[in-house]
């Protein structure tokens, strides 16, 4: 039987690793339990990892830079284009289904920046709070990309704070567009047009396009546009992924149902639950 040992440490990924590298070598059972655990000692050993689980490389970086100019080297510091990221954080970090990491509203702070035409709401907490923190960035996945950090990175010697006045959040400014996304709306429509049975009824037209700087950003406010459309209960079915729950619990503030099987009789319940819910609507 052939081993193939690992040509990279732990943390790092396999070679050619590059600042976008984001396969890591997770080394030995016991390192995965720690990794798994959230212990901080392993946490701090890794240099490459999905980007969605914290900020790496240039991200780390912009958000050092950032800690430097607001005056808080020794704090945590997460960063968003995204204004909705400040409530949403605060009601996270305290969360009783947080358990032994829940944290006080007071144990973060908001402070926002402009850097390279771009506006990003900063999130400042104590590193010792980071595990109640650190899911704040990876749940949404709407944290600042290693790519677009490594733009903004060029204009950190002109960022400046932009003050927050009685509560009153300043307007974002997105991400600037050029020519090219409006390359891409355009595009975007025409596939649009070219995969609908009827393309006669399509209405949307380029202006109705946003481009969402990830692909978890468009998955997240598009459940958070269909909720508030048509709020109620999301009804769950077949095998549900484990961290689906963490989302589901979370972001779901009228709950949710399960219905694992789907054979005859799972199709009945479901059914005679959606019957009853309706006639308890009025529906």
């Amino acid at each position: 039987m052939v081993v193939l040992r690992p040509q990279s440490e732990f943390g790092h990924a396999p070679p050619p690793q590059t600042p976008y590298s984001i396969i890591s070598n997770l080394g030995t059972w016991e390192e995965n339990r720690l990794f798994r655990e959230g212990d901080p000692e392993t946490l701090g050993r890794l240099v490459h990892i999905y980007p969605r689980l914290k900020p790496t490389h240039y991200a780390a970086r912009l958000c050092d830079e950032i800690g430097r100019v607001l005056g808080a080297e020794h704090l945590g510091v997460q960063m968003y284009l995204n204004p909705d990221l400040w409530p949403f954080t605060k009601r996270h970090i305290t969360l009783p289904q947080r358990r032994a990491k829940v944290l006080k509203q007071e144990d973060v702070s908001f402070r926002c920046v402009d850097v390279a035409s771009h506006r990003l709401y900063v999130v400042l907490y104590a590193k010792e709070h980071a595990g109640g923190v650190s899911l704040a960035w990876a749940m949404p996945g709407l944290g600042l990309s290693i790519r677009g950090a490594e733009q903004l990175l060029e204009g950190v010697g002109e960022m400046r704070e932009v003050a927050v006045v009685d509560g009153q959040v300043p307007e974002p400014t997105w991400t600037p567009e050029t020519e090219a996304h409006q390359g891409v709306k355009s595009r975007i429509i025409e596939l649009l047009h070219h995969a609908a049975i009827e393309p006669s009824k399509i209405q949307a037209t380029p202006k109705d396009v946003f481009l969402y700087p990830t692909g978890m950003g468009a998955i997240f406010h598009g459940n958070r546009s269909m909720l508030k459309y048509r709020p109620g209960t999301i009804v769950v079915s077949g095998v549900i992924f484990h961290n689906s729950y963490h989302h589901l619990i979370e972001e779901c503030p009228h709950g949710f149902k399960h219905f694992g099987r789907f054979d005859d009789q799972g199709i009945s319940d479901l059914e005679a639950w959606l019957s009853r819910r309706s006639r308890k609507a009025g529906r």
